[in-house]
C-alpha cells in the first residue's frame, strides 16, 4: 500500500514539474510576443510625449476624403484614438456626444480597426458630429505617426507639435497641467 502512494506521489510530482515548466515556457513566449509587437512595458507612458512633432501620414476618412499631416500645419486640432471594445474609450464617446467635448479645436478622431468593420462604421455614426473622423489600424502608419501606445489617447495638435497629450478630455483642456493627467 505504502509503494502505491510513494508511486502516485512520485507521477504526481512528475505531472506537477512538467506544468510548471510549461507555464514558464508560455509565459516566456507571450513576453517575447509582446515586446514584438511593441506592447508597452510598466512604467511605460501610454501617450506621446510632450513636444513630439507628429510624423508625415495620410489616412482616408470615413465620410471621404483624406487627411494628412499638411492639414495640421498652423492649426490646433484635437486628435483623439479611441478603440470601440474599451470601457474608457466608451465613456469618453459618450461624453463627446453629450456635447461636453472641448470646443475650441476641431477634432479628428480615429477609431481603431478597419473602414469596413461594422463596428468602426458603428462608432464613427454616433461620432458623425466631428469634423474629421477615420479608422486606423492600431499598429499603422496614422498610430505610429502621432505615437500612440494604447486607447484611449487624447492629444492637442498645435501646427504638428503634441502640446498636450493624456488619457481624458481635460488633459488637452488645460495645457499647464497636461503632462500630469497622463
Amino acid at each position: 500500500m505504502i509503494q502505491i502512494l510513494l508511486g502516485a506521489v512520485i507521477v504526481l510530482g512528475l505531472m506537477a514539474s512538467a506544468n510548471l515548466l510549461v507555464t514558464f515556457a508560455v509565459i516566456r513566449r507571450i513576453a517575447a510576443i509582446e515586446g514584438a509587437n511593441g506592447a508597452p512595458r510598466p512604467g511605460v507612458p501610454l501617450v506621446p510625449d510632450v513636444g513630439r512633432e507628429v510624423a508625415d501620414f495620410a489616412a482616408a476618412l470615413l465620410s471621404g476624403g483624406e487627411i494628412s499631416r499638411r492639414e495640421l500645419a498652423g492649426r490646433s486640432v484635437i486628435a483623439i484614438f479611441v478603440s470601440p471594445g474599451c470601457s474608457p474609450c466608451r465613456e469618453l464617446i459618450a461624453l463627446l456626444k453629450s456635447g461636453r467635448g472641448p470646443v475650441d479645436a476641431p477634432l479628428l478622431i480615429f477609431i481603431a480597426g478597419s473602414a469596413d468593420d461594422t463596428v468602426v462604421l458603428d462608432t464613427a455614426a454616433e461620432l458623425s458630429f466631428s469634423t474629421w473622423i477615420g479608422a486606423a489600424d492600431p499598429a499603422g502608419p496614422v498610430t505610429k505617426a502621432f505615437g500612440v501606445l494604447g486607447y484611449p489617447t487624447v492629444l492637442r495638435v498645435d501646427d504638428g507639435v503634441v502640446t498636450a497629450a493624456g488619457t481624458r478630455l481635460d488633459a488637452v483642456e488645460n495645457r499647464q497641467t497636461a503632462t500630469a493627467a497622463r
